[in-house]
């Protein structure tokens, strides 16, 4: 499915009375931006251009290939990504080293989300984008302070400037999702630029905390000068939608703000640092279902007696043609009638536009957003929504697989072909978010196998599967189809297969013998669903061939033997195999019972699930063998490879007894919808296996 919103309409439904919106005011020239369009303070940095290109090709923590390593490098660098998923942190990923480029939008989809701990910045000159921090609860991270998204942090008398966070998106941390912040009065923070990001659902009560859930806090001991808030969407947070606190020179310029709960825009001098100059403009406040009073409206607290606050055409309920309408000031009143922040680096949009603009352009990846950052903004556009505790109360939180392609930079990465200022590597990562959004890959397909009622006799006469779901496969160079039903009870899984074949082929008699190349079928299993690149202790394999010879195998060991039954029926009684003269086939089939007591378990509860895969294999000639699966139907993964087969759900409901018998036929017509079709089409030699994108080894003896 593609997450994308392209067109957006929403009306806010505010109190105005006519007041002269403002002028659009141009962006400033203050050298060549770093990327195209980017704009407030700080965005003139160069970042990593001209640096060393260092690819990200795993999502360890640390080591070769890792974001860690890339990171700690040396020298000008920039980062692109080979790898897509979920980088799992142990500690913060603290970065030291100036000039550096993370390009996160060079991922394949999902793209790239770190959680578990934060990732600080204690250095200059920076550019990260499209990059996804969803910090969460589980265990194995860092500690609860840790658990935030991005910081750039003065400390120990560093200067930390010129860095850009642009287009990422935050949620579930445990404390703040961004923090701007100087640690001491010697401490410095300048020129950093917040922009087109997305920070949601963060964590009120995780890991011992409570009254959390905060956006973003620009702050703390020491002066944080120079800092633009750009149309960024600030959704489902209790508080610091953002901040500002302290020695601050802050540009809070087109945000939109919904669901706060206590605090919407907020800003505040609580320990008395210094003066706080603050300019707004153009922010939308959008109550929602968590919303009190402080979430509806800009509070200002207890500020020094030289700061200055000024603000214009910001929305939020009960405004009026007065600015400070909206504003609630506790102390002294710090209202100014000129902008004591410029904002003559960014290009201000009307309140009016605001929201059209956030909604559509905010986020890691808003040509091909994932599911999260498309549910948090479809919960503004319907005004749903609320603050959470912990991801686990969010769907699918953590399910993201890992994806991996190749990327070839461009020739002459450094020069400048078109003389623009922008290195040709630079204009190659510049059209990365320009590109069509990138379907998520198909979910596996997907079987419910129901209770039997009463247990089925092996006998090869399936009338006890009438009732069963089923599943089709179909082999169209041959026209051989079959069809699979399965039932389960507290002893045993039962398989029934039906099919339609008209040449029975099969030459092996012997145990554990190269069934695959004889018409038979083929299931596999991942008892622990844990959907491996190659199989391990809970894999298992069953053969069954015409002749009713068995072959199994555990973790493709072949030595291996489980104890199963299994009965053949060829149809019609009159059809013999391997008979080539003109004897009317039909087909076959076969009926097994595989204890779980085969797979080292007791039976499995009503609704887990185990991944499996199916093969149909068929038989034409000597040197001829096709064989058709049902979940790794583009052959990305080996047919041996668990992470590509789909999944069987274990039911409660009982089938009912009462269907006819299914018996295969030329003409086959299954006593029920098949629940899936699917094909895989590939002529092998004799012995051979289809190519695959992806292979894993066999052991000796298996395939």
């Amino acid at each position: 499915m593609r997450y994308r919103i392209t067109t957006v309409s929403l009306i806010v439904v505010l109190i105005t009375t006519g007041f002269q919106t403002p002028s659009v005011s141009s962006a400033g020239t203050f050298g060549l931006p770093v990327f195209p369009g980017a704009e407030g303070f700080g965005t003139d940095t160069p970042a990593g251009r001209g640096g060393q290109i260092i690819k990200v090709t795993n999502l360890n923590d640390s080591g070769p290939g890792s974001f860690r390593e890339a990171l700690n490098t040396e020298g000008r660098r920039v980062i692109i990504f080979e790898v897509g998923g979920i980088i799992w942190l142990s500690r913060t990923l603290s970065v030291r080293e100036p000039f550096v480029t993370i390009a996160g939008q060079t991922a394949p989809w999902p793209g790239i989300t770190l959680a578990g701990s934060a990732l600080i910045f204690f250095t200059h000159d920076v550019l990260v984008q499209h990059i996804y921090a969803r910090g969460g609860d589980e265990p194995g991270g860092s500690v609860s302070n840790e658990r935030d998204g991005i910081k750039a942090i003065g400390k120990g008398g560093n200067e930390v400037y010129n860095i850009v966070i642009d287009h990422c998106s935050f949620s579930w941390v445990v404390d703040k999702a961004i923090t701007v912040y100087a640690a001491a009065v010697f401490d410095y923070v300048h020129d950093v630029t917040v922009s087109n990001c997305i920070t949601s659902e963060n964590l009120e009560s995780a890991m011992g905390t409570d009254y959390h859930s905060f956006g973003l806090l620009s702050g703390g001991w020491g002066p944080v000068h120079n800092v633009t808030i750009l149309r960024n969407l600030f959704a489902h947070n209790a508080g610091r939608n953002p901040r500002t606190s302290g020695n601050q020179r802050t540009a809070i310029v087109n945000n939109v703000i919904y669901d706060a709960r206590w605090h919407a825009l907020d800003i505040a001098d609580p320990k008395g640092v210094g003066s706080t100059w603050i300019t707004a403009v153009g922010n939308v406040i959008l109550p929602g279902p968590e919303t009190r009073q402080g979430g509806r409206e800009i509070q200002i607290d207890n500020l020094e007696s030289d700061s200055k606050v000024y603000l214009l055409d910001n929305l939020a309920p009960g405004v009026t043609e007065d600015p400070w309408s909206i504003a609630t000031v506790y102390g002294y009143n710090p209202k100014v009638e000129s902008p004591p922040v410029s904002f003559d680096n960014v290009t201000v949009l009307s309140s009016a536009d605001t929201v059209d603009h956030v909604l559509e352009n905010a986020g890691a990846r808003p040509w091909d957003r994932d599911r999260h950052d498309v549910r948090v903004i479809e919960s503004v556009l319907s005004r749903t929504g609320h603050i959470i505790s912990s991801q686990n109360e969010i769907e699918g939180a953590r399910d993201y697989p890992e994806t991996h392609h190749v990327l070839d930079v461009p020739d002459n990465p450094h020069g400048d072909d078109d003389g623009d200022g922008y290195t040709n590597l630079e204009e190659w990562l510049h059209s990365f978010d320009q590109s069509e959004p990138t379907p998520e890959p198909t979910p596996p397909p997907e079987y419910t196998t129901l209770r039997a009622p009463t247990p089925p006799t092996i006998d090869g006469n399936l009338a006890e599967f009438s009732g069963a779901n089923s599943i089709e496969l179909i082999q169209s160079e041959t026209g051989t189809i079959g069809t699979y039903k399965f039932l389960w009870d507290d002893t045993a899984l039962y398989v029934g297969a039906s099919v339609t074949d008209l040449a029975l082929k099969a030459d092996i008699t012997t145990e554990d013998g190269s069934l695959w190349n004889d018409d038979s079928i083929e299931l596999m299993f991942d008892t622990l669903h844990n959907d491996g690149s190659s199989q391990g202790s809970d894999d298992y394999k069953f053969f069954v061939n015409l002749w009713n010879t068995h072959r199994d195998a555990r973790e493709l060991d072949g030595s291996w033997d489980g104890s199963y039954e299994s009965a053949v029926s060829v149809l019609p009684s009159s059809s013999s195999i391997n008979n080539n003269s003109d004897d009317p086939d039909q087909g076959y089939t076969i009926e097994m019972s595989i204890p779980w007591s085969a797979f080292g378990m007791s039976a499995p509860s009503s609704g887990s699930t185990w991944s499996f895969e199916l093969n149909l294999n068929d038989q034409v000639a000597s040197e001829t063998r096709y064989y058709t699966t049902w979940a790794n139907t583009d052959g990305d993964y080996s047919i041996n490879d668990p992470e590509g087969w789909g999944d069987m759900v274990f039911e409660q409901v009982p089938t009912p007894t009462n269907t006819p018998t299914f018996a295969p036929t030329n003409t086959p017509t299954p006593t029920n919808t098949p629940l899936k079709r699917y094909e895989y089409r590939n002529r092998v030699p004799s012995g051979g296996r289809r190519n695959s994108k992806k292979k894993s080894t066999p052991r000796a003896g298996e395939r």
